[in-house]
């Protein structure tokens, strides 16, 4: 008994000690071709980061643009915005806000009070701050440009595409980093090939017949099992 007592005060000041950290998490998205792109930020994060993309048809900036509501061509131009807000009670002496622009999507230019700075081939975006106070917001913005019909994959149909902004601060107090992210994500309409299959084919009767045919031998094997 004593033991037990012994490892249970172990396991409760184990956790006090840690229960102050912050965890790391990870935010993916889905690219085109397959794979994901993740980006790791602190799971209890005081920096808030809220990407939006701008719909046409809606005259707004939103989370996400389905494909219902509107779809980019080739050569379209596409608005985005990015806000950070610090939300805790530290100065975070730097703050660096990325965004990395998916394939199939060009940079155009800069827009708003806040003008950031471009890699060498324009596909990092970078914008910095210094002394972010808590209580502190700041919002970005840029206009990007869908890539010509010519550049764009062999296919037919809707191409899902995802865009993912990440803001990093050094605290003022104890140089800890503190990071979060957000993503948008909109659709790109690819350029009709002849012959290319665009939807699946429904299921016909050999595929009822096949499926029927699981089932009752499914429920035979079950049934064989519990005698």
């Amino acid at each position: 008994m004593k033991n037990v007592l012994k490892t249970l005060i172990v396991l409760v000041i184990f956790a006090f000690a840690f229960a102050s950290v912050s965890y790391a998490k990870e935010v993916c998205t889905t690219q085109y071709g397959g794979g994901e792109t993740c980006v790791n930020v602190d799971e209890n994060s005081k920096l808030t980061i809220d990407k939006t993309i701008y719909n046409p048809d809606h005259d707004k900036y939103e989370d996400h643009i389905q494909a219902d509501s509107y779809v980019f061509t080739a050569e379209n131009e596409v608005k985005f915005r990015i806000s950070v807000e610090n939300t805790g009670d530290v100065i975070y002496k730097t703050l660096v806000v990325t965004d990395e622009l998916p394939d199939f999507v060009d940079f155009v230019k800069f827009t708003g009070d806040d003008t950031g700075s471009t890699s060498d081939n324009k596909r990092q975006l970078t914008w910095s701050f210094s002394n972010f106070k808590p209580g502190d917001e700041s919002t970005v913005e840029f206009t990007a440009k869908v890539v010509k019909e010519s550049l764009l994959p062999d296919s037919s149909g809707d191409m899902q595409t995802t865009n993912i902004a990440r803001v990093e601060g050094t605290r003022k107090d104890n140089n800890e980093k503190d990071s979060n992210a957000d993503y948008s994500r909109f659709y790109i309409r690819l350029p009709r090939v002849e012959g290319a299959v665009t939807k699946l084919p429904e299921a016909g009767a050999t595929s009822w017949f096949l499926a029927t045919a699981l089932i009752i031998l499914g429920l035979s094997a079950r049934k064989y099992l519990n005698k």
